[in-house]
């Protein structure tokens, strides 16, 4: 032999076999969990796993809860259920106050030229309609043609005026169906 133990089968292999080899951090060993199996105190497919769908939170714990009718006891919303049943649906009607408001309202001394209950029926009427066209989608954009009328309650000459609320139907208080028409900004 060459003495020394200068080749692979010499002293110098079993010494470098017998070095003990370095510990990975434990950063590294999130990355190789395999191979050190539990020799750290956290388990990165259970400390770092994603939650169960069915049972998570995914935004933590509920703040704070507005419901539907608590929104209708406020005059936030206007239900209007009964008349929408006359007009064809089959669930419950709100329309946000704004959309009260700026189409069905009517200021004092205007009655004599229209009525809250007409407008209201053009409303939905239009809701319906636009709702009916767009079966595959929880809201949709309808438009609706509202004459202003002049101060002096004379009927103005000028065009009627568009605006755009949204249908949207989504679930009430106890998870069962409800129709909401409201603009962009009310949602």
């Amino acid at each position: 032999p060459r003495g020394g133990g200068r080749g692979p089968a010499g002293a110098g292999a079993d010494a470098a076999a017998a070095r003990p080899r370095p510990i990975p951090s434990p950063a590294v060993h999130a990355l190789t969990w395999s191979s050190w199996g539990r020799a750290f105190p956290f388990d990165p497919i259970e400390d770092f796993a994603m939650p169960d769908p069915r049972t998570a939170e995914p935004f933590g714990p509920v703040i704070s809860v507005y419901t539907r009718s608590q929104a209708i006891e406020d005059g936030v919303l206007v239900d209007v259920s009964e008349t929408a049943r006359e007009a064809g649906f089959k669930i419950p009607v709100a329309l946000s106050r704004s959309v009260w408001d700026r189409l069905v309202a009517l200021p004092e001394g205007y009655q004599g030229f229209q009525s809250e209950s007409g407008r209201l029926w053009d409303v939905l009427w239009m809701a319906r309609h636009y709702a009916l066209r767009s079966s595959n989608s929880d809201r949709v954009r309808m438009c609706v043609l509202v004459r202003d009328i002049r101060k002096d309650l004379r009927d103005s000459n000028r065009p009627p005026r568009r605006h755009f609320p949204i249908v949207a139907i989504g679930a009430g208080d106890d998870g069962a169906a409800v129709i909401t028409v409201m603009f962009p900004e009310d949602d």
